[in-house]
């Protein structure tokens, strides 16, 4: 089929892979699929139409997590239809207190209209997070997103994918991302909303240092990485000390104490099922 390109390219990750697809990309819209997922036969047909019919810049569906065994699990199947915007977007996709509808980031499943993508592409330094942080580039040159439910993309679930196989890289990768909303919302966003990535990413520094803490074997990379943590956030309370004194430092413990135990205790309780897996196997 002469529409069809096979590019052959030295394997250095699926970031550099999708840059060199949206490079050479001529059609008018852009999908990914990864390499163990599939689509529905009519997902690109009827994503397409209605684009043309709403004037959308991008159609998103739900999907289906397909397992090994057979299993299937409907993600978001009871959501409704709806048109978002910039700033609802960035509600449902990145703000988690208002993530009600548990719409994902990753740009598999989706369909977008090519030029949302001419100066956009993925960071191949990241080995997680790279989705967010593009999708993110993308939704503020785009003008309406169009979310249907409609179950046409098959995401295979595999135990030892990068996704499940977590490493103190993808921690720090993870760190990063959040890191990058924080910044760039200083140059997109209301006030109300640069506070909250502001939070989250200091919160994500606590989680950051609390993961790294239950990793198995402690090393200098993670040392390294615990020592600067410690320091951005001593200078974070300081700052704190320094504009609003006893009140700043006491609003930022009523902030995020509770969301730090509630992480303790999840990891914690992560740990009892591994163990208790361990021992039933």
């Amino acid at each position: 089929d002469s529409r069809i390109k096979v590019i052959h390219i030295k394997n250095t990750g699926v970031s550099n892979a999708r840059n060199v697809g949206l490079s050479l990309a001529k059609g008018e819209y852009i999908t990914f699929v990864d390499g163990d997922d599939w689509l529905s036969d009519d997902f690109l047909e009827i994503g397409i139409k209605y684009l043309e019919a709403t004037g959308a810049d991008i159609f998103m569906g739900s999907y289906i997590k397909n397992y090994a065994d057979g299993t299937e699990i409907k993600v978001n199947e009871d959501t409704a239809a709806m048109m978002l915007n910039y700033e609802e977007c960035l509600e449902n996709f990145f703000i988690q207190s208002s993530n009600k509808t548990k719409l994902s980031w990753i740009v598999c499943g989706k369909i977008f209209n090519a030029y949302l993508w001419k100066e956009v592409r993925f960071n191949i330094e990241l080995s997680m997070g790279e989705d967010a942080v593009a999708f993110w580039d993308v939704l503020k040159k785009a003008n309406k997103l169009l979310y249907m439910p409609i179950m046409g993309y098959h995401y295979f679930q595999r135990v030892d994918s990068a996704v499940h196989t977590y490493s103190v890289k993808h921690i720090l990768d993870n760190l990063k991302m959040y890191k990058y909303f924080c910044d760039d919302a200083l140059n997109c966003c209301s006030k109300l909303k640069q506070n909250y990535f502001k939070q989250r990413y200091r919160l994500r520094e606590v989680e950051t240092i609390l993961e790294m803490s239950l990793q198995k074997n402690s090393n200098t990379q993670i040392e390294q990485a615990k020592k600067k943590l410690y320091t951005n956030i001593s200078s974070y309370f300081l700052s704190a000390w320094n504009v609003h004194g006893i009140y700043g430092v006491i609003k930022i413990f009523i902030v995020f104490m509770p969301k730090v135990i509630i992480r303790v205790i999840w990891h914690v309780y992560g740990m009892i099922r591994c163990f208790r897996s361990m021992l039933v196997n």
